[in-house]
């Protein structure tokens, strides 16, 4: 039987904004609505890479960025304080929806992978 190994891959993810639904200045608050940002992961083992552009999701003022990973065996990110868990559907590359502060912005996550 194989044995399941965890690894953890600590990376920067640097999200630059790049909106295409509207061009916001960095200091005016987002509407409520979808966008989307270039996304680049520096950091980690390099074999890892995240989909660019990310959905950036603004509701009530909180700014969220889902992030779609290169393999589906990504379970969990740490963001800051706060644990993400994968959101997709089994056989799907993982995909988890990180809370941003603003754009742009840079942020550095700790992803476990059981692969």
């Amino acid at each position: 039987m194989k044995k399941n190994v965890t690894e953890l891959i600590v990376c920067l993810l640097s999200v630059i904004c790049f909106l295409t639904a509207c061009q916001a200045p960095q200091n005016e608050k987002l509407a409520d609505g979808t966008y989307q940002a270039d996304v680049t992961l520096t950091g980690g083992s390099g074999r890892a890479t995240v989909d660019s552009p990310a959905a950036i999701t603004v509701k009530d003022g909180k700014i969220y960025a889902t992030i779609v990973w290169s393999s589906p065996y990504y379970d969990y990110m740490m963001v800051e304080d706060e644990t993400c868990y994968n959101e997709a559907e089994a056989g799907e590359n993982s995909t988890f929806t990180i809370p941003i502060e603003k754009l742009p912005c840079e942020i550095s996550v700790i992803a476990d992978t059981t692969a």
